[in-house]
């Protein structure tokens, strides 16, 4: 059985345009921050909390959440990426009663 180039080319260019269709829809997915559900709330506190150091840029910026966990309290670190280059904000909250026990920010990289 010989195929014939036309067949040939047709068959990739529809796997080629298949693969760039899915990479089309789980691109931005991949990207996402991965946030317990349970840590949404902690997150949205953070981000609360960062407006009052950095007014004008949390909204618009991308930061990236990584919650941390430890046996007395939660620590939310929002990093930033290298490209907005605004800077990262930490802060920690009893476990218990949710009240701030710790914050800095770094402003630039």
């Amino acid at each position: 059985m010989h195929l014939s180039s036309r067949t040939i080319i047709i068959g990739l260019t529809l796997l080629l345009v298949a693969s760039l269709a899915t990479l089309t829809f789980l691109y931005p997915a991949a990207n996402l921050p991965l946030v317990r559900r349970d840590d949404a709330a902690w997150v949205e506190k953070a981000r609360k909390d960062a407006r009052a150091i950095f007014p004008e840029t949390v909204q618009e910026r991308k930061t990236f959440p990584i919650v941390m966990r430890l046996s007395d309290r939660i620590c939310i670190e929002l990093r930033s990426t290298a490209a907005d280059g605004t800077g990262s904000y930490l802060v920690c909250y009893e476990a218990r009663t949710g009240k701030k026990v710790e914050e800095r920010s770094v402003v630039g990289f």
